[in-house]
């Protein structure tokens, strides 16, 4: 399970405003903020988050990456990435020997990547933690890597900025 929180994805065309040629699906947004994150580690610790730079057209967007050897998630799991808790025994397939976990937080973007049907509103931004391999840190493009919890010790969120239900829902 790549762990980004995909609400239902009706129509990405407002993608093409990012700053790379035909960027028309939530692939590209994932390469993009993949790209920036690895930008960040230039000489990472392992196990430390690096705030990575956006875009001055996504201002709003956080992203940070972390590199970890593989097998620590099973063996010590993440307490606090962000808004994100991964617990011990989280495996990656495929395996990896270094893995990069890229923390990103639409903000005001949410609803422009992510559109909603009318009627409806975001309480809270949308927010994605997706793996890659940490092997090459020049590398961009990568497939994403899936990150498996047990159904006893899920990953959970911690969403800090919740809005209030509007009035009449």
């Amino acid at each position: 399970m790549a762990m980004l929180l995909f609400l239902p994805i009706f129509s990405l065309s407002l993608l093409l405003s990012l700053p790379f040629e035909n960027a028309t699906s939530s692939k590209d947004l994932d390469t993009l903020l993949q790209d920036c994150a690895f930008k960040a580690l230039s000489s990472p610790k392992t196990g430390l988050p690096y705030d990575a730079k956006v875009p001055n057209n996504l201002t709003s967007v956080k992203v940070s990456a972390m590199r970890l050897i593989s097998g620590s998630l099973r063996t010590r799991g993440v307490q606090n990435y962000n808004e994100f808790h991964i617990p011990i025994g989280v495996i990656e397939k495929p395996y990896v020997k270094r893995l990069v976990l890229v923390y990103h937080n639409l903000g005001n973007f949410s609803e422009k990547f992510y559109p909603l049907p009318i009627g409806f509103s975001y309480l809270t931004p949308v927010l994605g933690l997706l793996s890659y391999s940490g092997v090459n840190l020049s590398a961009t493009k990568l497939p994403q890597l899936d990150l498996r919890a047990s159904v006893d010790k899920p990953i959970s969120i911690k969403f800090s900025d919740v809005k209030s239900v509007p009035h009449g829902s």
